[in-house]
C-alpha cells in the first residue's frame, strides 16, 4: 500500500512537471571548469589560438533542443553569444589558468602567428556539440554529445598534429534543470580541453 501510494505521488509529480512546459528559447551557461590544484610552472610556450570554427548546421548560438516525447513542443537550448566563441572561450581560460602566455590569433594565422612570437597555434572545428532533453511524464532523459577537431601546430618544427577530442553523457532525473543542462555541457567542454592539454606540446618549455 505504501509503495502504491509513493508511486502515484510520483506519477501526479512527475505530470505536473510536464505540464509546466517551457515557451522559447531556454539560455543556459555554457563554460569551462578548471580542476582544482592547478600549478603553473615558470618556462612555457607561447600559445595562439585562432577561433574555432563552427561546421554544425544549427544556428550559431544554439546548443540543443529540450522536447516532449512526441516531439510536439520543443524549445531551444542557447549560449549567451556563439558556441564558437564560447569554446574559443574556454580554451583561451584553460591556457591561462596554467600559467600559459595566450594571444588571440585571427583565422589565418601565417604572418600573424610570427609577428605575434608564439610557439605554438591551437584551432580546431566544432564538428558536434548538443544536448538533447526528452521530456517523459515522469522523467527526463538528457544526452550531450561534443565532437572537436583540434589541431596543434609547432611553429619551430613545422608539425602539425590533429586531435579529435570527445565526449558523450546521459542523464535522468525527474524534472528539467538548465543546473544539469550546464553541469552535463561544462562536464563534456572541460573534458575536451583536457584531452587537448594532454598533448606533449603543451609540456615542452620554449627554445
Amino acid at each position: 500500500m505504501r509503495y502504491a501510494v509513493r508511486a502515484l505521488a510520483a506519477l501526479v509529480l512527475g505530470c505536473f512537471l510536464f505540464a509546466c512546459a517551457h515557451e522559447g528559447p531556454i539560455l543556459v551557461n555554457m563554460r569551462y571548469k578548471p580542476p582544482a590544484g592547478l600549478v603553473s610552472s615558470v618556462q612555457k610556450p607561447i600559445v595562439g589560438i585562432t577561433p574555432f570554427l563552427d561546421s554544425r548546421t544549427e544556428a550559431k548560438s544554439v546548443v540543443g533542443r529540450k522536447a516532449n516525447a512526441s516531439g510536439e513542443k520543443q524549445n531551444d537550448l542557447v549560449v549567451q553569444g556563439t558556441v564558437a566563441d564560447t569554446v574559443t572561450a574556454s580554451f583561451r581560460e584553460a591556457f591561462q589558468r596554467r600559467g600559459f602566455v595566450v594571444r588571440d590569433l585571427p583565422s589565418s594565422q601565417g604572418a600573424s602567428a610570427q609577428a605575434a612570437g608564439v610557439d605554438i597555434v591551437v584551432g580546431g572545428e566544432i564538428k558536434k556539440l548538443w544536448v538533447d532533453v526528452i521530456s517523459r511524464a515522469v522523467r527526463e532523459n538528457y544526452k550531450v554529445d561534443l565532437q572537436i577537431g583540434a589541431s596543434v601546430q609547432n611553429r619551430a618544427s613545422g608539425a602539425t598534429r590533429n586531435l579529435n577530442l570527445n565526449c558523450s553523457l546521459d542523464r535522468e532525473d525527474i524534472r528539467f534543470t538548465t543546473d544539469l543542462v550546464e553541469g552535463m555541457l561544462n562536464e563534456a567542454l572541460s573534458t575536451a580541453v583536457e584531452q587537448l592539454l594532454a598533448n606533449e606540446e603543451f609540456k615542452k618549455s620554449p627554445g
